[in-house]
């Protein structure tokens, strides 16, 4: 401890005090004639260590003690008893009621001494280790936030990547319509109706950018509160968005999902979605094939469940009870190892339902159920 122990002496014989006060001459300590006196003064002082004459009129030690442990800030406080009951019943109340330890009367200076030092150093000890668990959860915590925040910049990648693919198409068509309309004002052919048709065609496209730029802006927008949703519905605008990567690598999606209503996240429910779909892609890039993957739900029992399959070869037996855990990448140097465990958590913990793995003989097979008090269905 690095401030000099504060003791508080509660005894209602000042005689007494005097001589604890001397012995107690090396700490900082406050007096105190009564219970009420001390529990008044507890209010205002950092009080290190208490001791607590038993036999006082008005208030007792005894009471003293437990209204000391009913309180929060002043249950930690170590408590000694001092008296002169020394019968086995008395001593047996003391610890009960939340005493630390029992010194009887009359008592031995240098033994008083030593047992307040040990209960002083026991606190001391005891706040240190609270103090570097305490920096720990907070380093820990630091880090997981900057991991998954990481991990949504990844994802943030991902999506800016694949906009810029979807992008390519509606602006050469601009580019195309701007051109013709250019062309035949030039050569006087422009009519009103020919306008207004190239007009609506760059609205449309126009159109399209907008709705692309508002996937990604609402994609990461923590969600507040749930809302129904359309799973089919969901699921295909996250494979809009990343249908341009898959194209490219050759991927077929299959995609057999019924429109079912769900109650929940939207937003953390599509992030979900996105992470297994690329961690599929991912795998299928990896293995150098032209893959699949398939997404197809199913009722069961008292859960609606998602399936994302690939044949992507899987992951490695020695990794399967570590995929959902922080840190742990199925992606080796190249992953985060934040994507499933966050998954997962909002999975498990928003929205009350499992998220499972297996391997299939071609690839992986994840499972994502929610409990049937998060579906309606359409009817």
């Amino acid at each position: 401890m690095s401030h000099k122990p504060t003791i508080l002496v509660i005894d209602d014989t000042e005689s007494n005090l005097d001589m604890l006060m001397a012995i107690l001459k090396n700490y900082d300590v406050i007096p105190a004639l009564s219970g009420k006196e001390a529990l008044e003064i507890v209010k205002n002082e950092k009080i290190d260590l208490i001791l607590l004459d038993i036999m006082m009129p008005e208030m007792d030690g005894y009471e003293v003690c437990r209204r000391l442990k009913s309180e929060e800030a002043t249950r930690s406080i170590p408590i000694i008893f001092i008296t002169a009951k020394t019968d086995e019943e008395s001593i047996e109340l003391g610890y009960s009621i939340g005493g630390i330890d029992y010194v009887t009367k009359p008592f031995k200076p240098r033994e008083l001494l030593a047992r307040a030092k040990t209960q002083l150093d026991l606190k001391g000890y005891q706040e240190s280790l609270e103090a570097q668990v305490e920096s720990e959860i907070s380093q820990r915590l630091a880090q997981e936030k900057m991991l998954i925040q990481n991990a949504k910049l990844a994802e943030m990648g991902e999506m800016m990547g694949a906009i810029a693919h979807q992008w390519k198409q509606p602006i050469s068509a601009i580019s195309l319509f701007v051109m013709n309309l250019e062309s035949e004002a030039e050569q006087g052919k422009l009519s009103l109706d020919s306008l207004r048709e190239m007009v609506s065609k760059i609205n449309h496209q126009l159109l399209f950018l907008s709705e692309t730029i508002d996937d990604f802006r609402h994609f990461f927008k923590p969600d507040k509160e749930r809302v129904l949703f359309d799973l089919k519905d969901e699921v295909k605008r996250v494979i809009d968005i990343l249908a341009p990567q898959l194209l490219l690598h050759k991927i077929e999606v299959k995609c057999e999902i019924e429109n079912h209503l769900l109650e929940g996240y939207k937003n953390e429910f599509k992030q979900v979605v996105l992470n297994l779909i690329n961690n599929s892609k991912d795998a299928i890039i990896e293995h150098g094939i032209e893959g699949f993957i398939r997404l197809y739900s199913r009722i069961e029992g008292e859960f609606l469940a998602l399936y994302v399959e690939d044949n992507g070869g899987g992951i490695a037996p020695e990794m399967l009870n570590q995929i959902f855990t922080p840190h742990h990448s199925t992606k080796g140097e190249a992953g985060t190892g934040i994507g499933l465990s966050l998954a997962k958590k909002i999975i498990t913990e928003h929205h009350q339902g499992e998220i499972s793995f297996s391997n299939t003989d071609q690839g992986a097979l994840f499972r994502v159920a929610l409990p049937k008090s998060y579906r309606l269905f359409k009817e």
